[in-house]
């Protein structure tokens, strides 16, 4: 028995020694994996971040030609792999007309076991491709309208003044423009006799209302998604379009929610400055040489006009004013001034004036004389033209703030200043970066 044990043994013991290195060999190759998994999961995670990076830079550069703006790319995706991967090799290839940018990384990644399976390294290899979307056209004033007669209109010394960002017309037909000054200026049909720095460009693209996404609201506490129900008819008895700017008579509102106040209005007699409260105004608000201050808050102005004449002055911080339904538009004469900030949250958030009436035919807000509108916040109009006579001006003083309107057109010498930068616009659009895969 004894001497059974012992072969036993002796059995065990030499087939221990026969797999032990069999055994070896199969936990240095899975150390061995598993470190090569974890070398390459870091090699495409630097090679991923590289290729991001680049790409933003890509996206957001200003330099003046494409060769200059991929070498920006590439010494973007340089320093990320010199941080994230030394002594990798590399390519970056960035290209501005496809907006991409692939970046690839090459190892040698050392073996412990390698010697016993074929090589002591292993060649590791990966690759990243990374895109962003080409923004829509920025711009900071923006004519919507696409029919003949829409677009931007500018006679006698008029100026536009956006130094920073683009002006924009998408109309078919050209425009007339005494002068403009901007980031660039743009017509998606045409150009006419601009006057502008730089020259405007045509046959550019549509430039997109960039508030047309906002839910309505509308009521004094901004709650109600029910707003005003509009029948639009032209004067000759059809309907949609074909009605002649300015007429108001097409639009006719079928408002049934509550008016906070009606016809209101408020006389030089008044004495010293009148605080108005939120709410929804029916028949319009009229200030005729008097100092009103608003309370913050919504302002509905319900069919009819907002007035202001004379002398009259309004202001107010944290208000935004909705111009809703027929009749709702701008209507200022003389040397009255208008200054608001918008509020900062809600659907009316950075929007100071808007309009939500239709363009079928296109209501027409008026500057005349010599108002004085300073504004923190857009002044947004798709469906009304925005005339400016005589020598009105209308700032706007927010870096992202935008004058939207069908039409502009401006006689005179009126100042239409925006100190937007589209620069903005532009990191928004490079927020679309992405990985191809």
């Amino acid at each position: 028995m004894r001497s059974i044990v012992k072969d036993q043994s002796g059995t065990v013991i030499a087939l221990f020694a026969l797999s032990l290195p069999v055994v070896l060999t199969a936990i240095g190759v899975a150390v061995d994996y598993s470190d090569l998994v974890r070398k390459r999961t870091s090699l495409q995670s630097a090679a991923d971040d590289a290729a991001l990076a680049s790409t933003k830079v890509l996206a957001l550069s200003g330099a003046a030609t494409p060769p200059q703006k991929e070498t920006e790319a590439r010494i973007a995706a340089e320093k990320i792999i010199n941080d994230r991967a030394a002594g990798s090799g590399r390519t970056i290839a960035p290209s501005s007309a496809s907006r991409t940018v692939e970046v690839t990384l090459t190892l040698d990644k050392p073996t412990f076991f390698g010697a016993l399976y074929s090589d002591t390294d292993v060649a590791l290899r990966v690759t990243a491709r990374a895109t962003y979307s080409a923004p829509a056209p920025a711009a900071c004033i923006i004519a919507v309208g696409q029919d003949d007669d829409a677009g931007i209109h500018l006679i006698g010394s008029a100026k536009i003044n956006a130094p920073q960002c683009g002006v924009w017309s998408n109309c078919v037909g050209a425009g007339r423009a005494a002068k403009i000054t901007a980031r660039n200026v743009c017509g998606v049909g045409g150009v006419g006799s601009a006057s502008s720095s730089p020259p405007a460009k045509s046959q550019c693209d549509i430039a997109e209302d960039p508030y047309k996404s906002r839910p309505r609201r509308c009521g004094r506490d901004l709650s109600s998604t029910n707003c005003t129900v509009y029948k639009i008819t032209n004067s000759d008895g059809g309907s949609g379009k074909g009605g002649k700017s300015g007429s108001s008579s097409g639009i006719a509102s079928s408002y049934t929610g509550k008016c906070d106040y009606t016809n209101y209005s408020v006389d030089a007699e008044a004495k010293g400055r009148v605080i108005l409260k939120p709410g929804v105004y029916c028949g319009g608000l009229s200030i005729h040489g008097a100092d009103v201050q608003l309370a913050p808050g919504f302002y509905q102005v319900q069919d009819g006009p907002l007035h202001l004449q004379a002398n009259a002055s309004l202001s107010g911080t944290g208000v935004s004013i909705l111009l809703s339904g027929a009749n709702a538009v701008l209507d200022l004469q003389g040397s009255p001034s208008l200054t608001l900030s918008a509020m900062t949250t809600g659907t009316m958030a950075g929007i100071a004036i808007a309009s939500d009436t239709p363009a079928e035919p296109p209501l027409v807000s008026c500057l005349q004389g010599s108002p004085d509108i300073s504004l923190t916040g857009s002044l947004r109009l798709p469906g009304q033209v925005l005339k400016m006579q005589g020598s009105p001006k209308l700032t706007l003083n927010g870096a992202t703030d935008k004058a939207i309107a069908y039409s502009f057109d401006l006689h005179g010498s009126p100042d239409l200043i925006n100190k937007a930068n589209d620069s903005a616009e532009q990191v928004a659009g490079a927020s679309n970066l992405r990985l191809v895969k």
